[in-house]
């Protein structure tokens, strides 16, 4: 087991290089200028609410991992300069909260340790509280254009060539996903209807109704629990509420 130290970020790839009996320097001082950064608070701000509005929208993880985590959230992440505007803070509760823990997963190790375990590090570096929020600051309610222009750049760019940034950019060594988390993205494949039998149409309407009728009821659920949320109802009450409200609705399933 490898315990971290925030004061020596070359102690894991030193462990793993030494361990795999790797020549020294190896896993070490390779240099990829990519920044790996926190977001800000502005951006942390922008990406929660993109994220409310395209779950209450029931948006597919996939499409969302392909271009919102690996589209605007990468591009947003390497390409603007960190220390812009306010960062996000760890409130003090959370950071008591984190030390308990921490507490426990020592004397785990502990037990591990004595059992035979090998442990590199220092476990009690595991319960040193960090500084948490200097005082309680409101979510900003605006962000730099630059922050939208280049989270908009990004799901594009991904749309269009399958990677957070452009070829353009690539070719000048602004950019480049090769290498990073979702490179390897998997285009969609194109299938004539002609091409399929008649079993294979049934089964791919079978999921899409499926997959409508779940949108459906987790959408009408939604309204039911906000109904319930500013006036009390009995069970009998929320489900009579559920049956007008799908009932009330005369358009069809979506089947996309």
């Amino acid at each position: 087991m490898v315990v971290l130290d925030p004061a020596d970020r070359g102690l894991l790839m030193r462990t793993f290089n030494d361990l795999l009996g790797l020549p020294g320097g190896t896993l070490t001082g390779v240099e990829s200028g990519r920044q790996n950064r926190s977001m800000s608070a502005a951006e942390t701000e922008l990406f929660r609410r993109l994220n409310v509005q395209l779950r209450d929208r029931d948006f597919p993880w996939k499409d969302y991992a392909d271009l919102i985590r690996y589209g605007s959230i990468l591009r947003t992440v390497e390409l603007m300069p960190s220390g812009e505007g306010p960062a996000v803070h760890t409130p003090d509760w959370a950071v008591d909260r984190a030390v308990e823990l921490a507490r426990g997963y020592r004397e785990i190790i502990e037990e591990l340790r004595v059992s035979g375990l090998d442990v590199i590090g220092d476990p009690d570096l595991l319960t040193e509280p960090w500084p948490g929020a200097p005082e309680p600051t409101p979510a900003p309610d605006a962000v730099p254009v630059d922050l939208a222009v280049q989270a908009i750049l990004g799901a594009v760019s991904r749309a269009g060539t399958g990677n957070a940034f452009f070829p353009d950019e690539v070719a000048r060594g602004v950019g480049e996903q090769e290498g990073l988390p979702g490179s390897q993205r998997t285009e969609k494949e194109v299938v004539r209807i002609e091409d399929l039998s008649a079993r294979e149409i049934s089964e791919v309407l079978a999921g899409r109704v499926r997959r409508g009728v779940g949108r459906r009821y987790r959408s009408q659920r939604r309204r039911l629990q906000r109904l319930a949320s500013r006036s009390p109802l009995t069970p009998a009450q929320r489900l009579e509420a559920l049956d007008d409200e799908m009932g009330s609705s005369d358009s069809p399933l979506p089947v996309d």
